[in-house]
This record gives structure tokens, C-alpha cells and sequence, in this order.
């Protein structure tokens, strides 16, 4: 955050003039924070961490979503589409969750681009390949 900012730091309950990482939802809504230590200085691992969690929390809350819209998928719920899309939207932080959901799409007769599903890579691998080579694993 920058320090001149008060109108945030006073809505977040910071200190001015000291360094702070507060990581917020997308509503403005704070979700977690890092002080700086006894020194004065924020700790890059402690932001990592912060972060890491959250991320590994919302892959957790993604992927359960998935298997119940799965679930639903099988009971021809028509309610399903909405949910199938929303995690296909994420699928950039989360590509296997992604292709999962666009595989579902297909069977529930919603084709999405090839090419962005191509992005993603192989199903095999986890991450997609960030630098647009076509890099493979042996």
C-alpha cells in the first residue's frame, strides 16, 4: 500500500507511514494481513504464505463446487451451466479444475474455444505453459 494513502489506511485500521500487506476480496472486504516485523520490515516469506493459503483454500472451495456441479451435470439439473462456467472462468489460477469444467461443458452441449483450453496444456501437467512455448515434460 502506499503510505500517503490514508483514505485506505484508515479503512483497513493501518498505521500511516508504515509498510503493510493486507490482501482484500474483490468487495473491498480484507481477508488476511502482514505487519511488518520488530525491525519495521515486512517479511516476503509471510506474504507468500498469506497468499498460498488463500489461493490453495479457494482451489479447495473450486474444486468442491466442480464435483457438485458434476453431480448435478448427471442429473441433467439445468442450473448447471451457470456453475460450469464460473469455474471455467477461473480456470488461468486453477487449469486442471478448468479443463475438468470444460469437459463438462462438452457433455452438456456448451463447446468452449479450443484455443483457450488449449492454453491450459496437456491434461497431465498442472500448470499451463505461462511463456507460450510449447515446452514438453519427458
Amino acid at each position: 500500500m502506499d503510505p500517503g494513502n490514508r483514505v485506505t489506511y484508515g479503512k483497513y485500521n493501518l498505521t500511516s507511514g508504515h509498510e503493510a500487506v493486507v490482501l482484500i476480496s474483490g468487495d473491498g472486504m480484507e481477508l488476511n494481513r502482514v505487519m511488518p516485523n520488530k525491525k519495521g520490515r515486512l517479511s516476503s516469506i509471510a506474504v507468500e504464505k498469506m497468499l498460498k493459503s488463500e489461493l490453495d483454500k479457494r482451489e479447495r472451495i473450486l474444486a468442491s463446487a466442480l464435483k457438485a456441479a458434476e453431480e448435478k451435470a448427471k442429473k441433467n439439473d439445468v442450473s448447471v451451466r451457470d456453475d460450469l462456467q464460473n469455474i471455467w472462468r477461473l480456470r488461468c489460477y486453477y487449469p486442471s479444475l478448468g479443463r475438468r469444467a470444460a469437459k463438462a461443458l462438452k457433455r452438456i452441449g456448451i463447446e468452449v474455444s479450443r484455443t483457450e483450453l488449449k492454453s491450459l496444456g496437456p491434461d497431465h501437467l498442472g500448470d499451463p505453459d505461462v511463456k507460450g512455448e510449447k515446452a514438453f515434460v519427458e
